[in-house]
């Protein structure tokens, strides 16, 4: 057997790139505990809240709508106040919007154990609780780039991801424990100290975030006063750079058998050689570039980025006023332009509308796994038990799934992922006929198929989220990325997922129909939608590995972008038009660059003859 030392730790944990960003980087290991506190509170509070309102409304009239708007309550505010959420935490400290909003949640939660005999109060305190989980949220996510070196900030993503999914299980197997043992009065206070945790995380977050501020400002107020660590700059790649002749390093020294008068004077006499920037290709001249028309580039006065310990505004109660509502309706436009562009581009729509598609079964599942709990399914005499199993074996299932996925099948190409996404739906149709046929059962057979339906549901679900999520990343513009995720997570996937779960509970109340006949229906829903992603991976099988987007009119195509990329763009189609009116005449065989120019600033497709008789202001006009 291995002996087990400080050193072999050390090893291990460099091996695994997950546990070495949790060892080594501060920042993220508070930011991180603090997500996976938080996030396993909300499962206590959901386990009790939901078994609690089950027993007292099972045999009402509106027990259906009762839960459908338990589901409501947990999925609107994101979708309402997600928009707010966003404005407000670039307006603010992240840290300080996570910190308020933990200290309010650790209030209201408890708030539950005076409410708990009215169904309205109930729904109202959840409500209040998740609209501040709306703001908790965002500011998280926002925050990991700046505790996360850009090296590492793949490995950082997929461990915010997948802690999400494991707190599923966690939190529902704490939360079916918690209710068995001790009843919902002691989830509720679990929850609420689990919220004053994830602040004394967020605490320690900012105290750490500080440490490596002051770390960073010594080692550059080193290099002031150590000047000469200038003299060596480090180029990647030397190849047609034209370097100059390096500095006698010798000179830089005293020698040392003067005495220290002459060593002052030769340190004195010492000249430092300052790093000189170089670059690598050299712009045409400016004159060629002078009557390019760039009209269509629109172009803003340079933001000056600042640090995150000054991204605190101070600006009083007048400044947000003022603020809040001008950068909401920027959002809203924001989001129109994003609605505006998934609806010319067919491909992305239909991708960004999956976990729309998934939602709808999940607010409908939810439902039914409430009332077997308490009916059909009932454990131990506890409804709280089955619920807490089925949903930890699809939080299991559901993170299990992208980790198993990437070591087996490494789905790296488009046309791979996009198989892979047509591979997942089939799994959930699976995981509903396995659910679907669990009613045919009694009662441990049946409870043994439903769980494992639910799990193959889950599991296929997971495969939709995560892939779905890397598909539109990896197709979106640059400048469209952060609203087309904010359609595809929010407002598409909240929104079906509330109508779902309130048509579901109309029909429960109103309707003879019985829960077999809607988990039927469900069936068919889900078939439909496979069916449906089977076509699309059939007729868009040969796009292409890049995606290029259709834009329905041309500012849409800057819309959204910094001004330092605005210029950048700038500076990149000036050196490409100078390049062509410097060479064209002498060159013709340059077409793939012209082409290039037109796909990437013009949008569309143009074939462009090889005349080597066209003119450059006639080819440069025409570009424009």
């Amino acid at each position: 057997m291995p002996s087990l030392s400080l050193n072999s730790i050390r090893e291990y944990v460099h091996k695994h790139e997950y546990i070495n960003i949790l060892w080594k980087n501060a920042p993220f290991r508070y930011l991180f505990i603090s997500g996976i506190i938080s996030r396993i509170g909300d499962f206590l509070t959901f386990i009790a809240i939901s078994s609690r309102l089950e027993e007292e409304t099972q045999n009402s009239q509106y027990n259906g709508l009762t839960l459908s708007l338990l589901v409501v309550s947990l999925v609107l505010p994101q979708v309402v106040f997600s928009p707010w959420a966003g404005v407000l935490a670039d307006l603010m400290d992240k840290r300080i919007v996570m910190l308020i909003s933990d200290l309010f949640r650790a209030c209201i939660v408890l708030l539950f154990l005076v409410t708990e005999n009215s169904t309205i109060l109930v729904l109202l305190v959840l409500f209040a609780c998740e609209v501040f989980a709306s703001f908790f949220n965002p500011s998280r996510e926002g925050l990991i780039p700046f505790v996360v070196p850009e090296k590492d900030l793949d490995v950082a993503n997929a461990m915010d991801a997948l802690m999400w999914m494991s707190c599923s299980f966690l939190g529902s197997t704490f939360g079916g424990i918690t209710m068995l043992v001790a009843g919902s009065t002691m989830c509720y206070i679990l929850d609420s100290i689990t919220y004053l945790i994830s602040a004394v995380c967020v605490v320690l977050l900012i105290f750490a975030m500080r440490r490596s501020d002051r770390e960073n400002q010594d080692g550059l107020e080193l290099l002031e006063d150590a000047p000469e660590i200038e003299d060596i700059v480090l180029i990647d790649s030397a190849e047609d750079v034209e370097t100059k002749e390096e500095p006698n390093v010798d000179a830089l020294e005293p020698d040392a058998s003067n005495d220290g008068a002459n060593n002052d004077n030769t340190h004195m006499q010492m000249e430092v050689v300052q790093p000189q920037l170089i670059e690598v290709a050299t712009p045409p001249d400016s004159s060629l570039l002078s009557d390019i028309p760039l009209s269509d580039v629109d172009l803003e006065l340079p933001i000056e980025e600042k640090p995150m310990m000054e991204m605190t505004r101070m600006g009083g109660a007048k400044f947000y006023l003022r603020k809040i509502p001008t950068e909401f309706m920027n959002q809203i436009t924001a989001h129109i332009y994003g609605v505006v562009f998934l609806a010319t581009n067919p491909f992305l729509l239909t991708v960004a509308l999956a976990k729309a598609f998934q939602s709808s079964i999940w607010g409908t599942l939810d439902i039914v796994i409430i009332i077997f709990s308490s009916g059909r399914y009932r454990m131990l005499d506890n409804p709280a038990v089955f619920m807490s199993v089925v949903r930890a074996c699809m939080g299991l299932t559901s993170g299990v799934s992208p980790v198993l996925l990437e070591r087996i099948v490494k789905p790296t190409s488009a046309l791979a992922m996009r198989r892979t996404l047509s591979f997942s739906h089939l799994l959930m149709s699976l995981g509903m006929l396995i659910t679907f046929l669990a009613t045919f059962f009694g009662y441990y057979v049946g409870i043994v198929f439903f769980i494992g339906g639910a799990a193959t549901l889950a599991y296929g679900g997971g495969m939709v989220w995560v892939y779905s999520t890397i598909i539109l990343q990896k197709n979106s513009p640059e400048n469209y990325v952060g609203r087309i995720m904010s359609f595809d997570m929010g407002f598409a996937a909240g929104a079906i997922e509330c109508g779902s779960a309130v048509l579901v509970g109309f029909l429960i109340d109103f309707t003879s129909v019985s829960m077999d006949i809607i988990i039927a229906i469900l069936m068919g829903f889900t078939l439909m939608v496979t069916i449906f992603w089977l076509i699309h991976y059939a007729h868009f099988k040969k796009l292409p590995e890049q995606y290029e987007p259709t834009w329905l009119f041309n500012s849409m195509r800057y819309s959204g972008l910094s001004a330092d990329r605005k210029q950048e763009m700038h500076r990149d189609l000036q050196a490409q038009k100078g390049i062509i009116m410097e060479n064209w005449t002498a060159n013709p065989e340059l077409d793939h660059i012209a082409k290039s120019i037109i796909d990437r600033h013009q949008g569309t497709k143009v074939e462009v003859d090889s005349d080597p008789d066209v003119s450059a202001d006639e080819f440069v006009e025409e570009t424009a």
